[in-house]
């Protein structure tokens, strides 16, 4: 086993994180197609190039599951699922990358020894967080049945980005337009209470200032 570290720069400085609001956290943005990995921290990988990690007793392989469909469709199946192969393909795949991105967050970081080697065991991911686990079984196979989840803690998304969508919109976007009209009302309040020059750019300022 090897310790491998990815060339990409990792994201960990660009993450802001404020209570339960995280930006930035995600490795990337999941899509409804295959994407290869991306690993941004050094993690213990198999000779073969292999990521393995246990889930509820089963083994997947991390560096094949958001590459590959059928390996994707496996991991719906079995830990989104429970069996069923009611699937929705394109929402199978999103969530896949997501989950990629909790288990890869939460193992630990591999230290080289002098020859670049290093010892790990395999990984034990963490039961999802049933509010998690909830969304994802809605978008991928809502027919199946109710799933293992933890109710407190467990593996959940790593971004706000993803679990949040809406509201971080609003927040870092709409915020900037509510700043906007606040401030111009605020403009014409003060210049209808105070003498000024009508027209002028300083009288704003002023008014601003008194």
């Amino acid at each position: 086993m090897y310790c491998a570290v990815s060339a990409t720069p990792s994201t960990s400085g660009k993450c802001f994180e404020v209570g339960w609001l995280r930006v930035g956290c995600a490795h990337w943005k999941p899509t409804t197609s295959p994407v290869l990995p991306v690993v941004q921290k050094p993690v213990c990988v198999h000779d073969n190039h292999a990521l393995f990690f246990e889930y509820s007793g089963r083994e997947y392989n991390m560096l094949n599951m958001t590459s590959s469909r059928s390996e994707s469709f496996d991991v719906c199946q079995h830990v989104f699922c429970d069996g069923s192969t009611d699937i929705s393909v394109q929402w199978c795949l999103f969530w896949v990358q997501a989950f990629f991105m909790s288990v890869l967050e939460e193992m630990p970081e591999c230290i080289a020894l002098s020859d670049n080697t290093c010892t790990a065991l395999r990984h034990q991911a963490s039961v999802i967080n049933c509010d998690w686990k909830q969304r994802i079984v809605h978008d991928v196979c809502p027919f199946a049945k109710a799933t293992t989840c933890v109710a407190g803690g467990g593996l959940a998304v790593v971004s706000s980005e993803l679990q949040y969508q809406g509201l971080v919109y609003v927040t870092s976007v709409w915020s900037a337009v509510i700043v906007a009209v606040f401030l111009s009302l605020t403009c014409c309040m003060c210049m209808h209470a105070k003498p000024h020059v009508p027209g002028t750019v300083g009288s704003v300022f002023k008014c601003l200032r008194a």
